[in-house]
């Protein structure tokens, strides 16, 4: 350590320990601090671009279920009525 002592004087390197240390702990706590916002930034978009498309999705499965319970009774009278001709006709071509 005597190849140190032109170099370093103990209290400039303990001064210098601390200031690195101090000086990363600011870095990394800062650079946490930013990434740490930008994910929840990215997060409460994606949750809100996710909960924009499920409010989409519902209210045209919602409408589409509207129109076609509606009609449903429609396409059952049509329905039979088909089934009805297709009776009559496949009858009439057996005999």
């Amino acid at each position: 350590m005597s190849n140190l002592k032109g170099l370093w004087s103990w209290p400039a390197f303990f001064a210098f320990l601390w200031f690195s240390f101090s000086f990363f702990r600011f870095y990394f706590f800062f650079s946490f601090l930013f990434f740490f916002c930008l994910s929840f930034c990215a997060f409460i978009s994606i949750y809100f671009f996710l909960s924009l498309y499920d409010l989409f999705l519902s209210i045209s499965l919602s409408v589409f279920l509207t129109i076609f319970c509606r009609h449903l009774s429609l396409y059952f009278v049509l329905a039979s009525f088909f089934f009805r001709f297709l009776y009559v006709v496949l009858s009439a071509l057996r005999r």
